[in-house]
């Protein structure tokens, strides 16, 4: 008797399979754009050869207790192999507690262009921006990935073209994936805002974004610019476009919308706002505990620069540094009153000079 594996390699038996029209020229397409690539592979020596090559290491999978929905997890190598070394294994849980603080600060563009080229050329390899068959090809390769990660439910597309024109209305729906035990609702904002950053550099404008982050679902439409079928990179014009596109998620409307100290550390960023105390004794308890955790746990700078960093960071001074001393300017708009408590706690506590506007402390 033959052995099983001799007769599989035989292939004296034909099979005939019914199949649409639309996939019996993908499987045509794939095969001939295959064998431009690798002439000398005999997988790719006839449609025939590919089929039965596909079946049964297929059948392979099937043995080994995998089944189709199995297949809606398979990334290409190449795919994984660029996500690979764009990122890395963080538990969600901790990754939730950090996205929470950043989910609604701008990322530096300028620190990202190395990322985002590179993510452009690789998006775009074998696109044809003219062809909406190749545009759904090169997002479902994304996709998958997305899939793998195990935060995304969903991630789906829609592109209609326009009449008469060689642009597309594009919309992409984002359903995150609920984990029992704890939410994800942080990292799945931030996921929508790499996801406007990126649809941006590909020269996708946004022009309307709906979301519900309990449910963790993200809606974007968007419309193609002229940059979507430029082969230039023209960093400024894309960048522009992403800012236009990432302003749909960071803005003082959500914000607002949202925890407290979001607004507040928006606010901090800003030199032109300065935070005050209700009372002195609220200032001196402030104080008190800042002085306490400098003496506890001072690693670096002395308690001197550390107090006055303070002072600058809630925006009453501004801080500068030369070989002998520390000083400072108050900043305008200080109200009298924390004008007052500022120098008597300076003066009661270090020996504070004053020439000029600048107030000097020895070091």
């Amino acid at each position: 008797m033959s052995h099983k594996q001799y007769l599989s390699e035989k292939k004296t038996t034909r099979m005939t399979i019914t199949t649409s029209a639309a996939l019996k020229d993908w499987i045509k397409r794939y095969v001939k754009s295959k064998q431009r690539e690798s002439p000398l592979d005999k997988r790719y020596q006839s449609i025939s050869s590919f089929c039965h090559e596909t079946l049964e290491e297929v059948m392979k999978i099937y043995e080994k207790g995998k089944n189709l929905d199995d297949f809606q997890r398979l990334v290409n190598q190449d795919v994984r192999n660029f996500f690979d070394q764009l990122s890395t294994s963080v538990h969600l849980p901790i990754l939730e507690d950090y996205a929470k603080p950043s989910k609604y600060f701008e990322i530096d563009y300028t620190k990202l262009m190395r990322i985002l080229i590179l993510s452009k050329q690789f998006y775009t390899k074998d696109m044809n921006p003219y062809d909406i068959n190749s545009l759904y090809d090169s997002f479902d390769r994304i996709k998958d990935r997305y899939l793998e990660l195990g935060i995304t439910k969903s991630l789906e597309i829609q592109i209609t073209p326009f009449r008469d024109s060689k642009h597309y209305h594009c919309v992409l729906e984002h359903v995150g994936l609920p984990k029992s035990g704890f939410p994800v609702n942080n990292i799945h904002i931030v996921h929508c805002k790499l996801l406007l950053l990126m649809m941006g550099f590909l020269g996708l404008k946004v022009e309307n974004l709906v979301s519900s982050y309990n449910e963790l679902y993200s809606r974007i439409e968007m419309v193609t610019t002229n940059l979507f079928f430029e082969n230039k990179l023209l960093k400024k014009e894309r960048l522009t476009l992403v800012k236009d596109n990432v302003k749909f998620l960071i803005n003082f409307s959500r914000i607002i919308a949202d925890d407290d100290f979001q607004l507040w550390m928006k606010l901090a960023t800003s030199k032109s706002c300065i935070i005050d105390f209700k009372s002195e004794k609220a200032f001196n308890d402030w104080i008190l505990t800042i002085e306490n955790d400098i003496k506890d746990f001072n690693y670096d700078l002395s308690g001197k620069i550390k107090i006055l960093k303070f002072f600058e960071k809630i925006h009453w001074i501004q801080l500068f540094e030369d070989v002998n001393s520390f000083y400072f300017e108050i900043n305008v708009g200080l109200s009298n009153k924390a004008k007052e408590m500022l120098i008597k706690y300076l003066t009661e506590n270090f020996k504070l000079e004053y020439d000029k506007n600048n107030y000097y402390i020895s070091k």
